[in-house]
Parts: structure tokens; sequence; C-alpha cells
């Protein structure tokens, strides 16, 4: 076997036919609207996607594992000075339970710290997602707000510096 075969899931930058397989990944207009928010047609095409969430190889991460084999999406979206908001989190079905949420999650903290020189993340996740909530808290994030119908809750993290 190769080291490859054996390397760590790791981020690289998105492309736009990684939403092929990733638009897959929900199940249906609901479970789509949840990840990816109300301005994402379902069902769509991978190209209307990056558009549509404003996508680039700058933003827009893909977690791989030593194969190539995609693993997840996440988006890291620039808000304030040094405050940079996760967006979009998504694991493959089929990697589910595996820790690579968590892997994920790291990921994209490390290159929001790198790259965008970040102190703060943010991110938003529904009240009912039980295990997002249960992952991200044991990250460190931390509960700011809620949405007027209390079923978003807004996530804040600060970066430990290196």
């Amino acid at each position: 076997m190769t080291d490859a075969v054996h390397a760590a899931p790791h981020l690289r930058p998105a492309r736009v036919d990684d939403l092929d397989s990733v638009l897959t990944w929900p199940a249906d207009a609901t479970a789509c609207r949840r990840w990816a928010g109300p301005r994402l047609p379902f069902p769509t095409t991978a190209n209307t996607a990056w558009m549509t969430l404003e996508a680039s190889p700058e933003n827009s991460f893909a977690l791989v594992d030593g194969e190539g084999e995609l693993l997840g999406f996440g988006q890291l979206l620039e808000r304030d000075y040094r405050v940079v908001h996760l967006a979009r989190l998504i694991v493959a079905p089929a990697h589910r339970g595996r820790g690579l949420g968590r892997v994920l999650c790291r990921a994209l903290s490390d290159r929001a710290r790198d790259a965008f020189a970040a102190r703060r993340l943010t991110l938003n996740v529904y009240a009912d997602n039980h295990t997002a909530l249960s992952l991200y808290r044991s990250l460190g994030f931390t509960e700011l707000l809620r949405n007027e119908a209390g079923d978003v809750i807004f996530m804040s993290l600060v970066l430990s510096l290196r």
C-alpha cells in the first residue's frame, strides 16, 4: 500500500465538480435548505450551486482522503476583521459517524487562522441538529443567540494564538 492510502483526511480547494457529489448528499429539498440555505434551488446543478453559494477555491474546501475520495465540504466566509464564518459544513452520508465532522471543523479552523488571520469563528446550526450541536460544543463553540423562531443557533469560538 502507498502512503497516500494511509494519509489522513485533508483539505484541498473545492472545485465546481465536487458539488456534483455534494449535491447528492442532502436527501431532499428540506435537507438541502438546511445545509445550503434558502437561496439554493432544489434540485440544482453544480454550476448553479457554485454561483449561488458564491463559492471559490479561496473560500470553499473539500475534505478528501489519501486517495482523493471526497469526504466532506465546507466554506469559510469572511464576516468582519478577523472573524470568519464556517458555512455549509457537510460530511458524505457513507462516512458519517467516523469523526470526520470534527476533522473537517478542525481543518477549516486551521485554514481560517492561517489564511485569514481569524481570531474568531462563527457558525449557524439548527437547534434540533443534536449531533452537530454536540460536536460544535465539544470544539469550544458557545451559543451567542438564536433567531426569532428559536430554531437556529448562532455560535462562536475564539481561536487561540499559535
